[in-house]
């Protein structure tokens, strides 16, 4: 499409909507949220279009109802199994602390409330979201990995969710990324890793332990 008849397109599809605050959104406004060289760039314009037609649908008849159902609580999707994140391998491996750690309630975005397992290294940000410490692990205790998660409202992440030998529940707590060595699952941008693993500063992998065939006594 020529750069003439892209921006009276354009102009045709945002002019013809209100905002949910009731007001009419300008080309130029809208253009601040696009990388000028990919609005400018005469070969970007079919990627440009399809952004453009996103952003109108958000604005338009959608409504505040379904952004605002993206902050809500809802039910995370389970990736363990999933071929698509390679995790399978990683799942039932058990990892020894090699130093405190700490419980922590930690409240998501949407409200809901995760159990979440930090290494010391975490205390010295300051986090985004609220966090209320409730006990602490110590050095020794073994972690097994459970399940892999994603989160399926705005943010829309991957969460490692194991259980800790040694506690008085059997409930699952969650990974904090810290502990979580690089790939490219969680850290697209920075490494082209398949694998899963868990920082060695902080945990060390336990060998697997080979389960014995049972073997059944001989009739007499």
């Amino acid at each position: 499409m020529p750069e003439s008849g892209l921006f009276k397109w354009l102009d045709r599809q945002i002019t013809s909507a209100k905002t949910t605050w009731g007001k009419r959104i300008r080309t130029k406004q809208l253009m601040l949220f696009v990388p000028s060289d990919i609005a400018m760039n005469s070969k970007h314009f079919n990627s440009f279009q399809v952004v453009v037609v996103t952003m109108v649908a958000l604005l338009i008849g959608c409504g505040k109802a379904p952004i605002a159902k993206l902050y809500r609580p809802s039910t995370d999707t389970d990736l363990s199994s999933s071929t698509n994140y390679n995790f399978s391998s990683f799942t039932g491996t058990v990892w020894r602390t090699k130093v405190e750690m700490s419980f922590v309630n930690v409240k998501r975005y949407t409200g809901v409330h995760d159990l979440t397992l930090l290494p010391p290294e975490s205390f010295k940000y300051p986090s985004a979201s609220p966090r209320e410490v409730l006990a602490v692990l110590p050095k020794g205790s073994q972690v097994r990995i459970e399940r892999l998660l994603q989160d399926n409202g705005a943010w829309g992440g991957l969460m490692v969710w194991a259980t800790v030998d040694g506690t008085n529940t059997s409930k699952m707590v969650r990974l904090s990324p810290l502990l979580l060595s690089k790939n490219r699952f969680n850290d697209a941008f920075g490494s082209s890793s398949d694998e899963w693993s868990l920082i060695p500063e902080y945990l060390e992998k336990l060998p697997e332990v080979a389960t014995q065939p049972e073997v059944n006594p001989s009739p007499h």
